[in-house]
């Protein structure tokens, strides 16, 4: 990778062309999850790659690369849902969390399987604010580590953890009043 990086710092075009190849996807999938807006995350991806071909000389090559890729898209997002008027709404459309395989139990199992990761989704974008939602996407649909993250954020590394703390605490509050909701409407049948 470190070689293809250098040839795009040298304005290599192939290079780039692997770049957007390797990384789109990633870039798209990023987006969408913090926006939940696939036409906007397309554009996010668009944006993304061209800031990248842009501004691949302020890249620090003794950085993972991963890492600066990650920084550029949520910054692009940021701006991109700024521009939107700050409305963080996400629309309610297919995941892309649901291309990746899912057990081959029977259909009404993989039914409720995706059922509940869109709960969870809605879940997450109902009722945490951008920046620990930006933590969680990061973390739990991206992979990355609490130091990966603080480095991608630009954030001391207890703030990546406070926030990843807060977002828990939130989202078990709201499934257990669910629960209680739940069961209570059980016993009133």
């Amino acid at each position: 990778m470190k070689e293809i990086i250098e040839r795009c710092m040298r304005g290599d075009m192939e290079g780039f062309g692997f770049l957007f190849k390797t990384y789109s996807k990633t870039i798209h999938q990023t987006a969408y999850l913090i926006t939940r807006n696939n036409t906007l995350a397309d554009d996010i991806t668009q944006e993304t790659i061209i800031h990248l071909f842009t501004n691949i000389h302020h890249y620090k090559v003794q950085q993972p690369f991963e890492n600066w890729l990650y920084r550029v898209t949520v910054n692009v997002t940021k701006n991109a849902l700024r521009k939107q008027n700050g409305i963080l709404g996400w629309k309610r459309t297919d995941s892309l969390l649901f291309d990746k395989e899912i057990d081959h139990n029977t259909p009404e199992e993989i039914l409720q399987q995706k059922e509940m990761k869109s709960e969870v989704l809605d879940q997450i974008t109902k009722l945490l604010p951008y920046k620990i939602r930006i933590v969680i996407v990061l973390k739990y649909f991206n992979g990355l580590s609490q130091e990966e993250i603080a480095n991608v954020l630009n954030v001391p590394i207890g703030t990546v953890k406070w926030r990843i703390h807060q977002a828990l605490i939130k989202l078990r509050s709201k499934l257990n009043q669910e629960r209680y909701f739940r069961k209570g409407a059980a016993t009133h049948e």
